[in-house]
């Protein structure tokens, strides 16, 4: 044998292998022309999530008063937001243009607050875990790939620690951001040859031959009955 490399075995039977293994790799961005921006919004059962879409150069005011933030994170971690009813950031504004979302902030005197750009390739790529406190309210929602999105179970993170005393229509606002990860599977089977260690011969990309050790130290091998030598002790597993 002029190579040989080591591989973990997860699934064995009858004398053949089945082999998964996982790469990690980036969500494909969804083949979609304009822009889409996520908002957190009060409802009728407390909050909630909508996706409002905007075609190339359109823009949007979000000037109702069941608007609590827009869900548009400028990079992956952790950030926070305090939202007081008495203390108005302002009418949001949002125009897309190029596959970047612009965001702005109107005030009642006609001021204007721009936020930094967000490009829809990136808000594709996370995934967004938005935590919500409110007034007799924790809430969570899980946005993946800045499509699909839903009510997500567990405890609720609220980074300013209840430091801040909550109102009526107020919200502390917790947005946790990640790069989203796909798991992509390869599925193969191989014909295996035991000498003291178990053998199966593999091909490279490059078109050679050489045999592969299996390693049986994975934690979920399954090895039937009938291929194991004569004489092997088996015992429950604890």
């Amino acid at each position: 044998m002029q190579r040989v490399i080591y591989i973990t075995c997860l699934s064995l039977f009858c004398g053949t292998m089945s082999l998964v293994s996982a790469t990690a790799s980036f969500a494909r961005q969804p083949e979609l022309t304009g822009c889409r921006i996520i908002v957190l919004m009060e409802n009728e059962s407390g909050v909630g999530l909508e996706t409002v879409d905007l075609a190339e150069n359109e823009m949007k005011v979000f000037g109702g008063d069941d608007v609590i933030a827009l869900v548009a994170p400028i990079s992956p971690g952790q950030a926070g937001d305090l939202v007081q009813r008495s203390q108005s950031k302002g009418v949001p504004i949002v125009r897309c243009r190029s596959g970047e979302l612009q965001i702005g902030f109107q005030g009642p005197d006609g001021s204007r607050r721009e936020y930094p750009a967000v490009k829809m390739a990136d808000l594709y790529e996370y995934e967004i875990r938005v935590n919500v406190t409110g007034v007799d309210l924790k809430q969570a929602f899980a946005i993946r790939g800045y499509q699909d999105f839903e009510v997500d179970d567990g405890p609720v993170l609220d980074m300013f620690g209840g430091r801040f005393p909550l109102g009526d229509g107020d919200y502390s606002i917790t947005t946790e951001t990640r790069i989203r990860e796909e798991r992509e599977a390869v599925v193969g089977t191989a014909a295996l040859e035991y000498d003291q260690l178990l053998f199966a011969k593999g091909k490279f990309p490059d078109g050679s031959e050489a045999y592969v050790i299996i390693d049986l130290g994975a934690g979920g091998t399954v090895v039937s009955r009938e291929y194991l030598p004569a004489g092997v002790e088996i015992s429950e597993l604890t």
